[in-house]
């Protein structure tokens, strides 16, 4: 549960910081608002349907989830941002835990923009099958003319330099 980790990196701690509204996991939370969805189905059973109208059930509900979402509703987007910054970066990990051939690139902030790659494959190819090539865009090197016959790895080698390009 990501709530319950102790991470060492201050990117983890804020991630899941970000998980708690005042005081209160998001988790619990999600699970109380789970819980009130349960209840207002239970007026649609036949057993119950005569007393919870005799209480006002779906009213109560209804006033219920409404509390719930002045005390919880804003911070919903943030917490599915966390989790899907949690999950992109757990990703990424299991990428490289299972690749760890594979380098990671260099960013360089002020320069022209390059894209260089050395013996580069496709990441959901078998090493055994893929075909690494050399890939070089930079300064005097903007465009890259793909041809060959079919079936020869045209696309595969676009759609090799655009994963990489995003990874």
């Amino acid at each position: 549960e990501l709530e319950a980790t102790a991470p060492a990196s201050p990117r983890l701690i804020a991630l899941r910081d970000s998980l708690k509204t005042e005081g209160m996991a998001a988790s619990r939370a999600i699970h109380r608002l789970h819980r009130l969805v349960e209840w207002h189905d239970w007026q649609h059973n036949p057993f119950f349907a005569l007393f919870g109208a005799a209480l006002l059930w779906g009213t109560q509900i209804a006033f219920a989830i409404e509390h719930w979402r002045r005390l919880h509703g804003t911070h919903v987007a943030v917490w599915l941002g966390a989790v899907a910054q949690f999950e992109a970066l757990s990703s990424l990990s299991a990428y490289r835990y299972e690749h760890p051939g594979d380098p990671f690139a260099d960013i360089i902030e002020n320069g022209p923009a390059t894209f260089e790659a050395t013996r580069l494959t496709h990441p959901l190819l078998a090493v055994a099958r893929a075909v690494p090539n050399d890939v070089a865009l930079s300064g005097t090197r903007r465009l890259l003319v793909v041809s060959g016959s079919n079936m020869s790895g045209k696309s595969t080698l676009l759609r090799t330099i655009g994963v990489n390009a995003v990874l």
